[in-house]
């Protein structure tokens, strides 16, 4: 009877952590909702300062937001940057550059540009970096040089940037050369390729999707067994020490199986104490149903369990529906659950033009770059509920408390100009200004 008692106690036990989420992959102090609040008020909690303004008292005051420090991101099609002897150069031996559309591409080159800048803090290759790319037709013939223009027009920019990915593990997207050569041979051009990649973009990319879609594809440990990801973050690290390193899957969101399957395989990996930095969340599509905004929460909730950084890295408004206002009422949604959750540092989406995207009916900009309504529901949280903007005075002590959203500032004060930087670390930043007059 005792043995049956303490039975029952220890199943008390185990199944009181698994629903609390104090089993393994728990991270004690991990960052997670708060569900008291609404998510406005999870928005102010988590992505709000203080900007402390010390000047003469009634000094006029104005403070406007300059960028976010949030990543708000798209994907960058590098068919935009390529010019015309790319096409015709390239065209013979990577199938990718055979795009008949190139004139087209270049026309629109300088709007898409404009666009890009105007929308988004953070951008990632589309396709150019994808190995299969890269190094399509055969071992050696690498072609970086659209995928480099791409990086260095956003370093110029001031424009931050993720890697997109080193491996693949779908078979499908694995080129039939490699498929051929001996494992001892396939394994060398995989380092090769690895260190190359990371190192070639290593003084600007410094986050990188190590081997892409690891839940349904299988190729790479199908082949060499499950110690091939130690191999590949063990190459990545010594191309480049300080690269972060992220899982990235798709339906995680909207398949209870996937996200089950890819909770194991973080949690596994980790208890192998392979170095991973963050988790990628695809969210391709998103269901529509009344239980969506608990399911994201829920689901972010318990990745952000783990302790590593979330990012929504491919957000496409898919939702199943051909109605406009849905669609922008469900990316609305979609964006105000994320941008609540503190464990969720980046939202990305999958291309902004509907003139150069994998999924062509979901753009924020229509082929005529006329903004459709899902642009409109974009611009009006990112820059606009979600921008500072504030008016106003100093008090009798010369002090002014402005609430801001973290990222850069330009602050006035009686005509006078300052940039500032609110870094969600410190949580406020003071700015003396008291000889303005």
């Amino acid at each position: 009877m005792k043995r049956k008692i303490k039975f029952f106690v220890l199943f008390l036990v185990v199944a009181g952590m698994f629903l609390c989420g104090c089993g393994a992959g728990f991270v004690e102090g991990a960052e997670v909702i708060d569900r008291s609040k609404s998510l406005d008020e999870n928005i102010a909690e988590n992505r709000m300062g203080e900007i402390l303004i010390e000047t003469t008292p009634g000094a006029k005051v104005k403070v406007g937001q300059l960028e976010h420090e949030f990543i708000f991101g798209s994907c960058l099609n590098v068919m935009l940057f390529s010019d015309m002897e790319d096409f015709k150069s390239r065209g013979s031996r990577f199938k990718y550059y055979k795009d008949p559309k190139g004139p087209y591409y270049y026309a629109n080159r300088e709007q898409y540009l404009k666009a890009f800048k105007e929308n988004f803090n953070y951008g990632v290759h589309q396709n150019a970096l994808k190995w299969l790319v890269t190094e399509r037709e055969q071992a050696g013939d690498v072609y970086y040089t659209a995928a480099e223009k791409v990086s260095q027009w956003c370093k110029e920019q001031g424009i931050g940037m993720r890697g997109h990915c080193i491996f693949w593990e779908k078979e499908k997207y694995v080129q039939e050369w490699l498929k051929q050569l001996s494992d001892e041979e396939a394994k060398r051009r995989m380092e090769i390729h690895c260190k190359e990649v990371v190192n070639r973009f290593k003084d600007h990319i410094h986050e990188w999707d190590l081997n892409n879609e690891m839940v349904d594809g299988r190729y790479f440990r199908e082949r060499f067994g499950e110690e091939i990801v130690g191999d590949m973050c063990r190459w990545a690290k010594e191309a480049d020490e300080s690269a972060r390193l992220f899982f990235n899957d798709y339906d995680v969101l909207v398949k209870h199986d996937n996200y089950e399957d890819y909770v194991k395989q973080i949690e596994g990996y980790l208890a192998k104490g392979y170095p991973f930095d963050g988790i990628g969340v695809q969210a391709h599509s998103w269901w529509v149903g009344k239980q969506e905004v608990k399911r994201v929460e829920d689901v972010l909730d318990r990745l952000s369990r783990t302790g590593l950084s979330i990012k929504i890295t491919e957000y496409v408004a898919n939702y199943g529906v051909k109605d406009e206002a849905t669609r922008a009422q469900k990316l609305r949604e979609f964006y105000r659950v994320c941008f609540a959750h503190p464990g969720v540092d980046a939202i990305i989406v999958w291309g902004f033009w509907e003139g150069s995207m994998w999924l062509d009916e979901y753009g924020f900009y229509d082929r005529d770059w006329k903004l459709t309504e899902l642009g409109q529901a974009y611009r009006q949280l990112v820059l606009n509920e979600w921008w500072t903007n504030f008016e106003g005075k100093a008090n009798e002590k010369g002090l002014c408390k402005v609430p801001a959203f973290f990222g850069k500032h330009n602050v006035e004060v009686n005509g006078k100009k300052r940039e500032v930087y609110l870094h969600k670390s410190d949580g406020k930043v003071r700015v003396e200004m008291r000889q303005v007059k």
